[in-house]
């Protein structure tokens, strides 16, 4: 690939993103119709959040119209779906979450497909399973029909083992599009590092994105109330991902250049256009997606270990 620059990167995907979905459902078919978008972020991972955003402004755009309903794993009402959507399509967000590592969401996206079948479209996601058996029984959900996207070649390959034919399709996030810094750099480099389950264990110290202050949820609900002028769950759900987008972006934003081993750490630092290195998780779900999508293009410099990572290098990429 030729040298190209991150917005030209970062546009070429989200086109990407849109042909899919083009694909899939042919824009014209469904304008105006009711649709649910489902599994939304509850917790504060701001990853996922920016999934949301990119996921929201991608199907509103395809259908004209914002989702009839969404809910999170728990909250999952089939009365008010059949309802408010009828016979339009349900799409789960996309993620890290399709099989066994995150076993409350994969048993949200049974209880949809064995109840819905065909309507039901995964959004790109990335599949891991731990267990042989896991697998085996997870080949019920491309029997039961549906759309599965994935975000990369392994998981292209579990899926197709499963019995789907799925389609190769970039993280949602892309379709937020080329972002601006947020205030100016105070470091040479801003580690952003796991503390999960897909934590490696490499030893560096740094900052990760998963907590936020108590009762977040409760001030983006009255925010987004005091906007709207009533109470809208879907305003409200919008309102704190974007709090967190907004959030990772700030943070990001702080280093001259950034280190992380989270995917969504390397997505958005493409999407500012900021140099970075890359070291994988657990699951080598960053390296799987890099090499599908973004590696090729020369933003990120790889790393077996972050810790591996000198000043020197870090002002250098940052030059």
């Amino acid at each position: 690939m030729g040298q190209i620059s991150s917005s030209e990167l970062v546009n070429g995907l989200k086109a990407k993103c849109h042909a899919a979905l083009q694909e899939v459902m042919p824009k014209a078919d469904v304008q105006g119709v009711p649709y649910a978008l489902v599994d939304y972020p509850f917790y504060a991972n701001i990853g996922d959040s920016a999934i949301w955003v990119g996921t929201r402004k991608w199907l509103e755009e395809h259908h004209g119209a914002p989702p009839a309903y969404v809910c999170t794993t728990f909250d999952l009402s089939t009365s008010k779906l059949d309802s408010l959507v009828r016979d339009g399509p349900i799409y789960i967000k996309g993620g890290g979450n399709f099989g066994d590592l995150y076993p409350a969401h994969h048993r949200f996206r049974f209880e949809l497909v064995r109840r819905y079948g065909s309507r039901v479209v995964h959004l790109p996601q990335s599949l891991h399973f731990d267990s042989d058996q896991a697998f085996e029984d997870t080949k019920e959900l491309a029997h039961c029909g549906g759309t599965l996207m994935v975000r990369d070649h392994p998981s292209f390959a579990l899926a197709e083992g499963l019995g789907f034919e799925p389609l190769l399709v970039p993280d949602a996030a892309f379709y937020l599009g080329p972002q601006q810094r947020i205030g100016v750099p105070d470091r040479d480099l801003l580690v952003l590092k796991r503390t999960d389950r897909e934590d490696t264990g490499d030893a560096i110290s740094g900052v990760d994105w998963g907590g936020e202050f108590p009762m977040t949820w409760a001030y983006a609900a009255v925010k987004s109330a005091v906007r709207e002028k009533r109470l809208s769950k879907l305003a409200a759900f919008d309102e704190l991902t974007a709090m967190r987008v907004s959030r990772g972006f700030a943070m990001l934003s702080r280093g001259r250049a950034v280190a992380t081993d989270r995917l969504h750490g390397h997505i958005m630092s493409v999407l500012l256009g900021i140099p970075h290195f890359v070291s994988d998780n657990s699951t080598g779900k960053l390296t799987a997606f890099g090499e599908a999508w973004t590696f090729e293009a020369g933003f990120a410099h790889r790393r077996t270990a972050l810790s591996t990572i000198t000043r020197a290098e870090a002002q250098a990429i940052a030059q």
